[in-house]
């Protein structure tokens, strides 16, 4: 049977670092799927490969109608370095909207930087609307991360 809340959550992604250089700010447009079994995976569509990889996370799972998790994990970052990420989240379902919240710590050979997403989602259903809302300036992850650290 699986859980009442499978399906695609879609909205924007509000993802902000902060660091020594002052702070990037970005929106980008998530899509969140949560699975039969309730994990949770998580797509940022305007988000090109920028080069950067990191090692996986564990699994996240929804708990009833919420979750949280706390996470370490590394990334190899164009023109920074191996950056060591901590990053702890919760998020919650009320109806057809998902809403997540997000704070971490990249801690990278330049330096460290705060960092922070926000996410309001809407359930998709099939055949609606999706809803698309392009990264305000086109910078990826590693470019933001970049202009922060300085």
């Amino acid at each position: 049977s699986g859980t009442a809340y499978a399906g695609n959550y879609i909205g924007p992604a509000n993802v902000r670092f902060t660091g020594a250089g002052g702070s990037a700010v970005e929106t980008f447009t998530a899509v969140v799927n949560v699975a039969q079994n309730s994990q949770i995976s998580v797509n940022f569509l305007e988000v090109g490969n920028d080069g950067t990889q990191c090692t996986q996370v564990d699994p996240v799972y929804l708990n009833g109608s919420s979750f949280s998790y706390t996470d370490n994990y590394v990334c190899d970052v164009p023109n920074l370095g191996r950056c060591n990420i901590t990053e702890s989240g919760r998020g919650g379902i009320n109806g057809d909207r998902m809403t997540v919240s997000v704070s971490g710590t990249a801690s990278c050979p330049p330096g460290s930087l705060a960092m922070t997403i926000n996410y309001s989602g809407t359930k998709q259903t099939v055949g609606g609307a999706s809803f698309q809302a392009a990264s305000t300036s086109g910078q990826g992850i590693a470019s933001m991360m970049k202009q922060a650290v300085k």
